[in-house]
């Protein structure tokens, strides 16, 4: 998001946090890695989104088309459903940045309302107890009880929307329709999807080591089962269990998709007509306007926010 707002004030930095993307999600990645080998986080989707921004502004310089090759490549494998990446692919491995007296205009759409976390009811699996079973080892120094009760956790919920991206048509009729780079939405249920034994395990453990703390303190203080003082704490023990809560926090301002397009126009003063459209390509709302000063040889960069039922606000206009 940052790299995506810079690129529509000067663009100075927004190579920089196209880098820290790739990085930060390798470092997530790592952190997760267990002794034994094993890596829930390596199944986690890559971020196309960063290296198609790091081809484009290679592309920029004409001069660095094989770095921006390489990274439209990655582009193509981590997004296959985007079509337009063989075609910058050949392109940036041709050399060519654009046609002499073109431009380039860049539009990004943040495309519906991003992924939400509601609390539900899991069971849990054996792998699920498995994991909550190393975790209590040392704490408890003994086994999971054999009965494992259904456990409230954060599920990753997608939002629906009817909007399906973002149409563009330039003043002598071309029209270019913007393609998903980074499904948010897919992104985090696959992320949730990869740790979902993880989540469980951990919420096992936490009930479990209340009921062995309570446990713990009715022997400590000599109670017989069934005395006033025992269910006392049984009850206060119920109680706790039922004071935890699923942490359903999340981001509530992404969008549910991150798409762009490139079109090549001439040199000038243009004025670009935005449409929201449905899964039917039909419009939603009000088409709005972006008025573009194209230079030759160089980048115009849009971005706009398509919530739900159209356009909403002024689109951003930056260039490089």
């Amino acid at each position: 998001m940052l790299a995506l707002a810079d690129l529509a004030h000067d663009g100075d930095d927004a190579e920089a946090y196209s880098l820290q993307v790739i990085d930060k999600q390798r470092q997530i990645v790592e952190t997760a890695a267990r002794d034994d080998g094993g890596n829930p986080k390596a199944a986690y989707p890559q971020i196309a989104l960063a290296p198609y921004l790091r081809g484009v502004l290679r592309e920029a310089t004409h001069r660095d088309y094989d770095d921006a090759a390489r990274h439209f490549q990655l582009v193509a494998a981590w997004q296959p459903d985007f079509t337009a990446g063989p075609v910058h692919v050949s392109r940036a491995t041709d050399g060519v940045h654009s046609q002499r007296g073109s431009g380039v205009v860049h539009v990004f759409a943040l495309v519906g309302h991003g992924p939400f976390k509601a609390a539900v009811v899991e069971m849990p699996s054996s792998l699920s107890v498995a994991i909550a079973g190393e975790l209590l080892a040392g704490p408890l120094g003994s086994p999971l009880p054999p009965t494992i009760a259904p456990i409230t956790v954060p599920r990753v919920v997608a939002v629906p929307s009817g909007v399906a991206g973002l149409r563009v048509r330039t003043g002598d009729g071309q029209a270019v329709g913007t393609e998903t780079l980074t499904d948010v939405s897919a992104l985090a249920i696959r992320q949730q999807e990869a740790v979902l034994p993880q989540t469980v395990a951990r919420a096992v453990a936490r009930r479990t080591l209340k009921k062995g703390t309570i446990f713990g303190v009715q022997q400590g203080l000599g109670l017989s089962r069934g005395s006033l003082p025992a269910v006392a704490l049984d009850v206060a023990g119920v109680a706790w269990e039922a004071a935890e809560r699923a942490d359903t926090r999340c981001w509530s301002t992404l969008p549910a998709t991150i798409q762009a397009c490139r079109l090549e126009i001439p040199a000038g003063r243009h004025t670009l007509s935005l449409e929201a459209v449905d899964r039917g390509a039909r419009l939603l709302g009000r088409p709005t306007t972006a008025e573009i000063d194209v230079a030759d040889g160089r980048d115009t960069f849009i971005v706009v926010h398509v919530p739900e039922t159209g356009i909403v606000g002024r689109p951003l206009v930056g260039g490089r």
